[in-house]
């Protein structure tokens, strides 16, 4: 038979007297320590016999028992050995004065409140609000994790803090989620993950996770990043938002129109994603270039089809407003600006070129927002393995404006998705090239005498590289100039790209320069076509073209010349960082 707690019945009245006197003393819980195995689920209460017993708990205070912790007794629970502490519809918790998720330094925790389970989190007896909470990770180190389902029990605590290497993560199956209930504070921090099937969620679907607003509590602090693992896909322009107004914390989802850009080719497509449930009605809106120009004689606006559109254009922006109406953008709908956008292809390889542009638009209620900027195309500005998503073959294409002097790369699978069997340089016979490593998690290749020079558009063909498993490759890649870069993975086709089209290069002779500024000068207002494909995409030559040569002045498309072979210490490095990646496997050094 477990023993009766009587082994601190003498110390009530002190911790009673104290909080009346208002001693420190009274402020220090005791603490007992999940001891259910690293790892695995228990429930809270199990062994329960009605005197508070707990097989997963021990006492600090001797003698040491299995209690679970009550703040009757003034003690607190210590979830910091690794053990995952479960309440559900069938556990009847004792209420502890606090809960500490990783209280250790390196230590961790999980409590895991499932659909139906309750828990009442609170210091009557001090009222000190120092107590009283859930603490999801007390040590500045320490990792605790609370998992919240959408259909919890009646929870109730005093506060809830969580450090920054910590993470909420919320279960949410149906359209509404039962909130923790804070009567005193909330500090959050770290990670809030989402999981669960959201089934009936889309743009505007809400979740109140903590509710203050009986008390109108503070909220303090944010989580640094919320993490999507739920079967809920989000369209492109959505994105999970938190909410910390009026004593709440609610997880929402938000809907923002798309503008579509293709960087090459200038054109510009704001849409309305297909199945976003809602319509969007805009007021009016700029469209910004910060490297490069606009072009107004390519733009389609909203004024070319319908009426009280007032336009306005500068290098750099294009404008519209309209005071009287509005364009209404209905689920799926888009409006096509042609091809406005005259954007400096010719920055360093590896910079994205969508983070020049911007867009922002006016709401029929006055709301000014941002439209989420994504790619339109499959060319990226950057060396890219291509991979076939139905044969697992793929290609290093230099998809940028630039040469690239190839010294080395390496491509990773975290999950172990390629094939060693690859089609490397050095069985194909290039010269100067030797595998480094050939094993499921990493196949790489090193060149120290000399490089590959990839012009832009060029190939290398690597064979069957991948099992078709998981989609998590990685590339990395060195240069003659001794830089290592991380590259772009493409699962689908090559990128289809003219190598001769260098913007602002009106005398197409590869360089961008003083003498293709003659020939803007000496052809303003005259025919395009004496810039050989190579300007802003108007029919003559427009203010819009020097911009697009200012932009780009300097440029060039011819491969750099004499580059020196890589250091010997410098490939070892490299290699050195391959091999330390690399699973059991083929692996040698050259």
């Amino acid at each position: 038979m477990k023993p009766l707690r009587t082994q601190y019945l003498l110390s009530v009245p002190v911790l009673l007297g104290c909080a009346l006197c208002g001693s420190d003393s009274a402020a220090q819980p005791f603490r007992v320590n999940w001891i259910g195995a690293a790892g695995v689920e228990g429930l809270w209460d199990a062994g329960e016999a009605g005197n508070g017993e707990g097989d997963n708990w021990l006492t600090t205070e001797e003698p040491a028992s299995n209690f679970q912790p009550d703040e009757g007794f003034q003690e607190y629970g210590s979830i910091s050995n690794g053990g995952i502490a479960v309440l559900d519809a069938t556990t009847s918790p004792v209420t502890p004065v606090d809960v500490r998720l990783a209280e250790d330094g390196g230590s961790t925790g999980s409590l895991v409140i499932k659909d139906g389970g309750s828990i009442t989190v609170t210091d009557t007896i001090t009222t000190n609000m120092n107590q009283g909470w859930i603490r999801n990770g007390v040590h500045a180190n320490g990792v605790g994790v609370l998992t919240l389902h959408d259909a919890i029990g009646a929870v109730t605590v005093d506060g809830y803090g969580q450090n920054s290497v910590s993470t909420l993560n919320v279960e949410i199956d149906g359209p509404t989620f039962n909130p923790v209930v804070v009567k005193e504070q909330i500090q959050l921090g770290g990670t809030l993950q989402v999981s669960g099937s959201l089934a009936s969620a889309g743009a505007g679907s809400s979740w109140t996770l903590f509710d203050g607003s009986a008390d109108g509590i503070g909220v303090f602090g944010q989580f640094s990043q919320v993490v999507n693992n739920s079967d809920y896909s989000l369209l492109d322009g959505q994105s999970f938002t938190v909410s910390t107004a009026e004593s709440e914390v609610t997880l929402g989802i938000r809907q923002q129109l798309v503008l579509r850009v293709d960087p090459y080719a200038g054109t510009a497509v704001l849409s309305n994603p297909s199945g976003s449930g809602v319509d969007f009605d805009v007021t009016g809106y700029v469209m910004s270039v910060s490297n490069g120009a606009v072009n107004e004689g390519q733009w389609s606006s909203f004024s070319d089809d319908a009426a009280g559109w007032v336009e306005t254009a500068t290098a750099n922006q294009l404008a519209e407003t309209n005071a009287t109406g509005m364009a209404t953008l209905t689920d799926g709908a888009s409006q096509d600006f042609g091809a406005p956008l005259s954007i400096n292809t010719n920055q360093p390889i590896g910079t994205n070129l969508l983070q020049s542009v911007s867009f922002q638009y006016s709401t029929a209620d006055n709301v000014i927002e941002n439209a989420v900027v994504v790619l339109e195309g499959n060319r990226q500005n950057n060396l890219v393995l291509v991979v076939d998503p139905v044969d697992g073959s793929a290609m290093l294409q230099n998809q940028s404006s630039q040469s690239v002097d190839l010294t080395g790369y390496v491509v990773r699978s975290e999950s172990g998705a390629l094939l060693p069997g690859f089609s490397d340089l050095e069985g194909q016979g290039v010269a100067g090239w030797d595998v480094v490593a050939e094993t499921a998690n990493a196949l790489s290749e090193l060149n120290a005498v000399g490089m590959s020079t990839l012009g832009v558009g060029a190939t290398l063909d690597l064979g069957v590289v991948w099992d078709l498993s998981e989609e998590d490759l990685t590339l990395q890649y060195s240069t003659a100039g001794l830089t290592t870069a991380f590259g772009a993975v493409y699962f689908g086709d090559l990128a289809d790209i003219s190598p001769n089209v260098l913007p602002g290069d009106f005398n197409a002779d590869g360089v961008v320069d003083a003498a293709d500024y003659t020939i803007w000068r000496d052809n303003l207002d005259g025919d395009s076509s004496v810039l050989n494909g190579n300007g802003s995409g108007a029919p003559t030559v427009v203010a819009a073209d020097y911009s697009l040569w200012r932009a780009n002045y300097g440029a060039t498309t011819a491969p750099s010349a004499g580059s020196a072979a890589p250091e010997p210490g410098s490939i070892l490095l490299f290699a050195a960082g391959v091999v330390a990646t690399a699973a059991r496997g083929r692996l040698r050094i050259a």
